[in-house]
């Protein structure tokens, strides 16, 4: 593919940014936070402190890893990008969370007894269906538990990396513990069938780099600069 000439110079790059955000892009050492409100400017400074960066030559383009909460977001960072550094944009590592997520759980995910080039990631329907037979295998009576509710209950455990063992915070809560049992059962048919659903890609994805030396290492060593990206 034709590289594509950059069309903002260095010298404009930066003048179009104000005295914090200027600050903040070309600061080259240590990590960075950015904190300001809804529509301030925070995806336009990591977006051309990444071009900064890769402009100064003090990162190769593949060795930046930029998120982002949604695809949109990271479609439409790609593109200024692409105005910012011609060709090599492409280069970049520049996606969703969940998609790094899912990188990293099928590739190590024999770690925690999965079958790696078998592994399923379930959709909502197929996730519903497995939640439906745990209810079941937990015996509780189905007309009496709102599936819904459940599923928010586990959902939320999840974004909270709590584990079945670790779901019931009020010892005698009987919704809690009820829960706890069909949570239980879910993961283990989620186990059975060599299946994840969406809300455990980011569960064991920061199990494995909290877990396991050689996982973080690895990812550290090939990212040089870990760039988070607002969803606005």
């Amino acid at each position: 593919m034709k590289e594509v000439i950059c069309i903002v110079s260095l010298g404009t790059l930066l003048s179009s940014l104000n005295s914090a955000q200027r600050q903040a892009v070309e600061l080259t050492e240590g990590p960075l936070m950015v904190i300001a409100g809804a529509g301030s400017g925070k995806t336009r400074v990591l977006t051309y402190r990444i071009a900064y960066l890769v402009r100064i030559g003090l990162a190769s383009p593949h060795s930046i890893l930029a998120l982002t909460f949604t695809k949109k977001a990271a479609h439409e960072m790609r593109e200024r990008l692409s105005q910012l550094l011609g060709g090599r944009a492409e280069k970049l590592v520049l996606g969703t969370f969940h998609a790094l997520a899912l990188q990293i759980v099928k590739t190590e995910c024999e770690k925690l007894g999965f079958e790696p080039y078998k592994l399923l990631v379930y959709n909502a329907a197929d996730a519903r269906e497995t939640l439906k037979r745990a209810i079941a295998q937990a015996q509780l009576e189905e007309q009496r538990w709102d599936v819904e509710q459940i599923a928010s209950a586990i959902a939320d455990a999840k974004h909270h990396a709590r584990s079945p063992t670790e779901f019931v915070r009020v010892k005698g809560d009987y919704f809690e513990e009820m829960v706890a049992l069909a949570y239980a059962h879910y993961q283990d048919l989620l186990k059975q069938a060599n299946a994840v659903d969406f809300d455990d890609l980011i569960l064991f994805a920061v199990r494995l780099l909290r877990e396991y030396p050689d996982v973080v290492d690895f990812y550290q060593t090939i990212y040089l600069c870990w760039l988070p990206t607002p969803s606005t």
